[in-house]
């Protein structure tokens, strides 16, 4: 990973985290345009994240050193409060 660099997690890496139900939402959110100012912060691998949903929502992730997994997540949505569930968000 060079520096700066926005990377896109495999399928797989978010799959494993959450719900089926979850997921599919997330998935449909990513690809109708609604995961907005995703940005890196610098010298870092946590990513930052508005999504565009029934409200705004702010979701931060941290990649693993080969930016290959995800090491811990959070999101502002109601979604989070289930536990051991990722967000359709993050």
């Amino acid at each position: 990973m060079r520096k700066g660099e926005i990377v896109l997690l495999k399928d797989s890496a978010i799959h494993e985290l959450s719900n089926d139900m979850s997921y599919r939402k997330g998935c449909r959110y990513f690809k109708d345009g609604r995961v907005a100012k995703l940005l890196r912060r610098p010298g870092t691998s946590i990513y930052v994240a508005t999504v565009e949903g029934s409200e705004d929502y702010e979701v931060r992730v941290r990649l693993d050193k080969a930016g290959e997994k995800i090491e811990a997540y959070d999101c502002t949505c109601p979604s989070t409060t289930a536990p051991a569930n990722i967000s359709s968000h993050s």
